[in-house]
């Protein structure tokens, strides 16, 4: 079964000729730009890569004009009305500056103008945007009831189109038959998982003892420290919170992994008994454990789907299901359900554990058990290490005093056919062809977010009894093939805009607009009783709604997928630190810590309403131990995250303070001035460079350490092409020179390396560093305290930018000028507010052009 599906993109500036369009005259823009812009724009010099002499053309009359059915002319044209709102051009330096009198005329007359053109257009269609893979699975969430973060079947789903950092811009994305089997591959299986029909099974209970983990009695731990405790219990000694790339750490039940094709698919309830031994008490030298012992030991719980799943290239083969912080010295129960296909088992790990065994149990045990013979494996060599006082069969089970986490029972029961399913949502427990019918409907008016029209579900209805009546399928298999076919329905994957009269978009397609903006997913029963109404063109309306749903948990969407875009966050971890240097990234799991760092700060900003100048400058953050060990910061002694205050001397505070920022704005070997102030510019001031020229080599890294970064930046600021743009970029980049490629803050180039089995690190001092540098606009900088300061100052540009983002985000469209025009008139108001997020999203969110197509 396969859809085709053909969208068309159509543009709202083709099929006019510069005859028809005659808003912008040549006789009053030439002069300006004469004036100001073609002595670096022209024939001659083209800086940025950006031409403007072009725009005019000669008629026969020996007139000139604008050819406005040109795209490139009218791109910029609208760029040249960006950077005069900006005060970007003309450049401080330039020789001549036009007063503010011929800038708002200028800029008057371009919006105006630009403004009667776009309107003049008559759109044919509008692009239609595809769910983003989390807003399917959100989607697919909250209509079948099913986990879609444990049970991921968009592995196989081609990847987001990326438009600086936004994922639903309906004009990049596309549709391909990869799409299509992968779609319906997924229906499929999230179906069969939430109908259930048949006869009730009987749950049967499968109780593993310690002989069925496949662990000897008498073991050393060959590889992994796992330890069969004379049928008592099993001891996991190792482990990590990643797990290795190198060994399998896992420790799986034999008798599952066998009997793993007997069990029926279906959820489960798993019940565990498990304590925390020696964490604190242990007699050995804490520095000789690569791990953190002041944190609770976590017991994490997978399921892999093969042996492949706890091999260690088997992450794309296994899914974390559970972490739990075990009880001291104390056996607590701990019982969860879960869903189980056929041929899937479960499997254990020391989640926050030291690593693999053997690369420092034996120094524990050479300093500690000279009555131990120590046998183990590194590589395809196997090595014994004896005692001089050793005791003949003693093993190391018998004698270690270290750290454990030590499995008392483990039970599973099911498959459990008692638990509520979307049967019982879509079809009320019958079955009939009438119910069928019935549920069909039901689901697709969830599913499509709307009223279904006259007679729309027929066909769907049609099938479903042809393929009962034939016996082709039973009652269950045409329902779940119906249901598929729903699901890789247009009206399912895309927001769809219908091509009505008028520019805005209706009632039901604004409720779902604004769902999936601050919950990637579908609206609930109030905005839908709203839409019904044809309420939600009220701005009060909409206000309230905004602020309801963004007390709901759900929201917690809006802060990650938003933060993800604005701040580019979803590129953490693209450039993956080097391990050899910064060991602690992946002991520590920093990746997770910095995002949920960010993403508490945001959501601190947004639910206290505070000025967006927080988002640049405060003097506090979200930390736990290991962030507050990489910044530093003494007193924070826990895993949770608690809000922070620093010092005054403190280097921290605001975004760019932040670990995430600084770790995403770097290449896991080094940093650049340039990546990280091309960050700003972009991200923040919402002003980019233009892209470097092709004939330009990259810088590449001085491994010698013979030249600093400044002196080597210096190479493309000889370059005349280059100077320019470096000397707008490299500015703002300089004093975050002080944040190595992990955010940790530092005085010279340090070259570091860890030893992981001694936890310990080696620093060697470089250069020092100098984060000195003069702004384009003229403010004198040296370090990040002082760039913050000055960023501060330009809140307007700040503003503009994020206001500007969460509009493209909240429509997944881009821009016109009427949009940004009205955003003009918001952030004008929001100025005399200090510009608090809060209030801001709450007028982009209630604006006429959240409703325009």
């Amino acid at each position: 079964m396969k859809y085709i599906f053909i969208i068309s993109l159509l543009t709202c500036f083709t099929g006019f000729s510069s005859e028809q369009n005659t808003h912008i005259k040549a006789e009053v823009l030439k002069p300006f730009l004469e004036t100001y812009c073609i002595s670096c724009h022209g024939e001659e010099k083209q800086k940025g890569d950006v031409r403007l002499d072009q725009l005019f053309s000669k008629k026969a009359d020996g007139s000139e004009s604008i050819n406005l059915a040109s795209e490139e002319v009218l791109y910029n044209l609208g760029d040249i009305l960006d950077q005069l709102h900006l005060g970007e051009m003309p450049p401080k330096k330039a020789d001549k500056h036009p007063s503010s009198s011929e800038v708002k005329d200028i800029t008057d007359y371009l919006s105006t103008s630009l403004l009667a053109l776009e309107e003049s257009k008559k759109k044919s269609g509008t692009v239609m945007r595809r769910l983003t893979i989390q807003e399917y699975k959100n989607t697919v969430r909250d209509l079948l009831g099913i986990d879609t973060e444990l049970l991921d079947y968009t592995k196989k789903f081609p990847a987001d189109s990326d438009v600086h950092g936004l994922k639903n811009i309906g004009e990049s994305q596309f549709m391909s038959e990869v799409h299509l089997d992968a779609y319906l591959d997924a229906a499929k299986k999230y179906l069969e998982i939430a109908f259930q029909f048949g006869p009730r099974r009987e749950a049967k209970v499968t109780s593993l003892k310690p002989e069925d983990w496949g662990l000897d009695k008498k073991t050393n731990g060959d590889w992994v420290f796992k330890f069969n405790n004379q049928d008592q219990f099993i001891d996991i000694g190792s482990g990590s919170r990643l797990l290795s790339d190198k060994n399998s750490l896992a420790t799986a039940p034999k008798k599952l992994i066998y009997r793993r094709h007997h069990i029926r698919s279906g959820y489960y309830k798993v019940r565990l008994s498990a304590a925390a031994i020696n964490r604190l008490t242990h007699p050995y030298d804490p520095k000789m454990i690569p791990c953190d012992l002041s944190e609770p030991m976590q017991l994490g719980i997978y399921v892999a789907d093969s042996h492949v799943g706890i091999s260690p290239s088997g992450e794309a083969n296994r899914k974390l299901v559970k972490v739990y912080e075990l009880t001291d010295n104390h056996k607590s129960d701990y019982e969860f359900t879960l869903w189980l296909n056929k041929g899937e088992f479960l499997f254990f790990n020391w989640q926050n554990g030291p690593s693999i065994s053997d690369s420092w149990m034996r120094y524990v045990v050479a300093k500690y058990h000279d009555d131990i013979t120590y046998s183990a494996k590194q590589g395809a060599h196997r090595y014994t290490i004896t005692g001089k006082n050793a005791v003949p069969g003693r093993m190391v089970s018998e004698s270690w005093k270290g750290p454990v986490i030590r499995m008392h029972s483990l039970e599973l029961e099911g498959p459990l056919d008692n638990l509520p399913t979307a049967n019982d949502r879509f079809l009320a427990g019958q079955r009939s062809n009438l119910f069928i019918a019935k549920g069909i409907k039901d689901f697709a008016e969830k599913a499509y977010r709307r009223p279904l029209k006259e007679g729309e579900m027929d066909p769907y209805i049609t099938m479903a009894r042809s393929l009962i009546a034939d016996k082709r399928k039973s009652m269950r298999e045409a329902f779940i093939m119906t249901m598929q076919a729903i699901m890789v329905s247009r009206d399912f994957l895309y927001l769809t805009e219908d091509q009505q009269e008028g520019d805005k978009i209706n009632s039901y397609q604004m409720a779902s607009r604004l769902s999936y903006a601050l919950w990637g997913s579908i609206p609930d029963e109030e905005l839908l009783d709203l839409a019904k109404k044809d309420q939600l063109d009220d701005k009060e309306i909409m206000r309230a709604q905004v602020k309801r749903m963004l007390r709901n948990p759900k929201a917690n969407y809006f802060t990650k997928a938003f933060s993800d875009s604005w701040l580019q966050l979803s590129k953490l971890g693209i450039m993956a630190p080097d391990k050899k240097k910064f060991f602690n990234y992946y002991r520590d799991d920093l990746e997770r810590l910095m995002k949920k760092e960010s993403y508490m700060y945001f959501d601190h900003i947004l639910t206290n309403n505070l000025p967006i100048a927080e988002f640049i400058d405060s003097n506090y953050s979200f930390l736990n131990k290991p962030l507050a060990e990489l910044y530093g910061v003494p007193g924070i002694d826990q895993s949770n995250f608690r809000k922070v205050q620093f010092s005054e001397k403190s280097q921290r505070g605001g975004l760019m303070g932040q670990a995430g920022i600084l770790t995403v704005t770097a290449n896991g070997v080094d940093t650049s001035p340039v990546i990280r102030g091309v960050w700003i510019l972009e991200n923040i001031l919402g002003t980019p460079p233009a892209p470097p020229p092709p004939d330009v080599e990259a810088l590449e890294p001085d491994i010698r350490g013979a030249k600093t970064l400044r002196e080597r930046l210096s190479k493309h600021r000889d370059v005349e092409t280059c100077a320019d743009c470096h000397a707008k970029i490299d500015p703002y980049g300089f004093p975050l020179e002080y944040y190595d490629p992990i955010g940790e803050y530092r005085h010279q180039y340090n070259k570091n390396y860890w030893i992981p089995r001694k936890n310990l690190k080696v620093k060697h001092k470089g250069k020092k560093i100098d984060g000195h540098s003069m702004l384009p606009n003229g403010d004198e900088v040296h370090d990040l305290k002082s760039l913050k300061e000055s960023l501060v100052k330009r809140q307007d540009l700040i503003a503009r930018k994020l206001a500007f983002k969460l509009l493209q985000y909240s429509t997944g469209r881009h821009l016109t000028l009427k949009d940004k025009h009205e955003l003009k008139i918001i952030l004008n108001q929001s100025a005399e507010n200090k510009y608090r997020f809060h209030d801001l999203l709450l007028e982009v969110l209630s604006s006429d052009s959240l409703s325009r197509k």
